[in-house]
């Protein structure tokens, strides 16, 4: 997903999404869209991603842009700050202005798109914020707007034109990008909460003194076994990477994880993630899955 749609002009991600030229997206269209770009992903999990971008529209369906946004921002690698942490913050303020003004970053990015093509080049973005944005467009320099260019551009192919999936990433709001975020990693641990009884087992013959203490290493490898018994019973495995960050989340970036506390900790995640999906996305999400 994050390579998949990273270099697309912006109307064939539109068309792509929205077959039906309503405005809004259902999870047919969503799932046919992963399917269209060739991004694998379980259906499951599709109805699921769906359900996560549905948390904070109150019900509502959502739009094509809500879901371009969500798209990007749950795909937009953290490491992408080749000037820094300080463009990434003046690439999140010209965001936030750009919503100030009573647009969407994506009729922002279209309205801007001079030539068309479905991209924005350096000169046309310098136009945007100088000609849109007056109050801080004029504030760059010519080598200061060449590296904001870079920053988008890097969110994705970096190619010397800015997509509009890197023009969301870049741009887009960071609290949407936590919650998001949030929601999927309540996803990605739904497996361990359901297998936490055989992990504290397995867990245990790595901790024979009962200390509460595994090493990292030895977390990751009962990740593993779990991983073994879901594909046994038919399931879906989390893959290496998910894995690897649940054991850097357990054991926050240390050697060791105190494992009873983590596996205890998952049933107030759990919880908190049901309670939010019915309150912000029942109906929609209901709706959504009856035309599917």
């Amino acid at each position: 997903l994050r390579v998949t749609i990273s270099d697309v002009e912006a109307d064939a991600l539109v068309r792509g999404l929205d077959k039906d030229l309503s405005g809004v997206v259902d999870l047919q269209e969503f799932q046919g869209f992963l399917h269209d770009w060739n991004i694998q992903v379980p259906q499951w999990q599709t109805a699921a991603l769906f359900e996560a971008l549905l948390l904070g529209l109150e019900g509502r369906r959502p739009s094509v842009e809500d879901v371009l946004l969500s798209l990007a921002l749950v795909s937009r690698s953290p490491a992408s700050n080749p000037f820094g942490f300080a463009w990434s913050e003046t690439a999140r303020i010209v965001g936030e202005e750009i919503q100030r003004s009573g647009q969407s970053l994506v009729s922002f990015f279209r309205r801007w798109d001079e030539n068309r093509n479905g991209f924005l080049s350096e000169v046309e973005l310098e136009s945007a914020l100088v000609k849109g944005l007056p109050a801080i467009g004029s504030k760059f320099s010519r080598e200061q707007m060449q590296a904001l260019v870079t920053h988008i551009d890097s969110q994705g192919v970096q190619n010397g034109r800015i997509s509009l999936i890197e023009f969301l990433r870049a741009l887009g709001p960071r609290n949407l990008a936590k919650e998001l975020a949030g929601a999927m990693l309540g996803e990605v641990l739904k497996p361990i909460y359901f297998y936490r009884s055989a992990l504290e087992t397995i867990f245990q013959r790595y901790d024979p003194f009962n200390s509460n203490y595994v090493h990292a290493g030895e977390f990751l490898d009962g990740l593993r076994e779990i991983n073994r018994q879901l594909v046994a019973e038919g399931g879906t495995a989390l893959t290496e990477s998910q894995a690897k960050s649940v054991c850097g989340i357990a054991s926050g970036g240390k050697g060791k994880v105190q494992y009873r506390d983590f596996l205890r900790s998952l049933r107030v995640i759990d919880t908190v993630k049901r309670a939010s999906i019915m309150k912000a996305g029942q109906q929609g999400l209901f709706a959504a899955l009856q035309r599917g």
